[in-house]
Formats: structure tokens, C-alpha cells, sequence
């Protein structure tokens, strides 16, 4: 925060002061009755759900595999990593296409419900709010910006999802 000085005939007035802040922008999706959110720079598409592939073997979050356009997706359930559930294809009316670092993963959605703009100073790092699985996987927490706004939305971190070391050790100690 940055400060700036209006000066009167009679000395100072007031102090001024004027937040640089970040705005970030982000897809808002509802799962398992929750409101989550997504860094829309890591949203490469929105797709109406089609039942993946299944893939024999794979780790209990992935649900299968998708070919768009010629790309193999991975299908990541977070609901089965964030809340430990099994993904249900009943609820699930989307699949957000993320890419990080060339990786991409499709994850599982109820229902996509806006794109919002949050000024950074209402993301509030998760360290000590939530624990074990849940924490690994957010990169913050928004609160609100009025009493009226709504409920909170847990901000997922999308470099955390599209590791899959990371989420086979979250579900791991789910199960622990």
C-alpha cells in the first residue's frame, strides 16, 4: 500500500492511501454443493461432460481418459480427492480443460457458474485454515466482499491437480 500526501494552505490534510493491488480472474464452478474456483489463465476450455474411457489400474481420482481433438486427456475427479468421494457421472455437467506447463488435465465439474475478477487482498493463503488433502491442493481462500456477497470459495491451485505425484500422495493419506 502506497501513500500520498494532500497538502492544504494549512499544512497537511490527509494521507491518501492507494492499494496496488492484483486482480485475479477466476472461473467459478460448483462441486459436491461447494463453490471452487480456478485461475482462468490455467482454463484452456469448458466442455460438456462425456463419460471418459476408463483406464484399468488408474489411481481412484482419475476417471478415465478423454481423445479431444486428437489429445489424450487425463479426467481428474476432485471430488474424489478434495472430499474423498467417488465421482459420480449423475452430477457432473462439465469437465474444465486445464493446461500447466503443457500438461493438461480435464476436471470434473457439477456445474460451471461464472467467470469474477477478485482483487488479490481478498485471497487469503489456506496454510493452517484447512488440513491434510484439501490444503495440498488450494492455492487460496476468497472471502466475500461484503456480508451480502455469498459464501466462501476455495481457490484451487491448478499446478497442484496437474501434478499427479502430488494428488497420488493426497489420496494416499485420505485413506491413512
Amino acid at each position: 500500500m502506497s501513500g500520498a500526501l494532500i497538502i492544504g494552505e494549512q499544512g497537511v490534510v490527509s494521507i491518501e492511501h492507494t492499494a496496488s493491488v492484483e486482480e485475479v480472474k477466476v472461473i467459478l464452478f460448483r462441486l459436491d454443493g461447494q463453490i471452487l474456483g480456478l485461475r482462468i489463465a490455467h482454463v484452456r476450455e469448458v466442455m460438456k461432460y462425456q463419460s471418459p474411457t476408463p483406464v484399468p489400474d488408474s489411481p481412484g481420482w482419475v476417471v478415465g481418459v478423454l481423445n479431444v481433438s486428437g489429445r489424450i486427456l487425463p479426467v481428474a475427479s476432485l471430488s474424489s480427492c478434495l472430499y474423498g468421494r467417488p465421482h459420480n457421472d449423475k452430477n457432473t455437467s462439465h469437465l474444465l480443460n486445464i493446461e500447466v506447463d503443457g500438461q493438461e488435465v480435464a476436471l470434473t465439474a457439477d456445474e460451471v457458474t461464472a467467470i469474477r475478477t477478485f482483487s488479490s487482498d481478498l485471497i487469503t493463503d489456506p496454510a493452517g485454515l484447512a488440513s491434510g488433502m484439501c490444503s495440498a491442493l488450494l492455492e487460496g481462500i476468497i472471502r466475500p466482499q461484503s456480508e451480502d456477497e455469498g459464501e466462501v470459495i476455495l481457490m484451487i491451485d491448478p499446478e497442484k491437480v496437474a501434478d499427479f505425484d502430488l494428488m497420488k500422495e493426497v489420496v494416499e493419506q485420505q485413506v491413512v
